[in-house]
């Protein structure tokens, strides 16, 4: 009888290590549920896997990124009528594309100090990022109708 149950224990450690928690479950839950004797700490291995996990509750985020608002739009201006160049980087001698008075820049980052000037990173209308002076660039004009 002791090597009886020598060997249960340790074809059931066996199988508990080396098989699936279903494939265990399936194919053998049947017959642990017939041998009342060894069922005991098998079935409470199986109430234990089969119980849900808790979840833990989500913690809240300690600081959280503020909601963006609404971009920045702001115009080309201040340029006597010249325009000014979109910049790939804030340098005066980096062009990458002249535009007109009066045309809309989307804000897309912080500002910058460079070369004595202080330049605002923007998208202009075709999707291109670059720099521009802060001084050429005001508010839009509102059309009043």
């Amino acid at each position: 009888m002791a090597v009886g149950l020598a060997f249960l224990v340790f074809l059931g450690t066996f199988l508990l290590l080396y098989q699936s928690y279903e494939g265990w479950r399936r194919d053998l839950a049947p017959a642990l549920r017939a041998r009342p004797a060894v069922r005991s700490a098998q079935a409470a291995v199986i109430d234990l896997l089969d119980a849900p996990t808790p979840t833990p509750a989500p913690t809240p985020d300690p600081d959280p990124e503020p909601t963006p608002g609404p971009p920045e739009v702001l115009a080309v201006g201040n340029t006597g009528g010249d325009g000014v160049y979109l910049r790939r980087t804030p340098r005066l001698s980096d062009r990458l594309r002249a535009w007109p008075d009066r045309t809309p820049m989307v804000v897309v980052g912080e500002d910058v100090e460079a070369e004595g000037r202080l330049w605002k990173r923007v998208r202009d209308p075709v999707g291109n990022v670059g720099w521009v002076p802060a001084p050429y660039l005001v508010a839009p004009r509102r059309h009043s109708g």
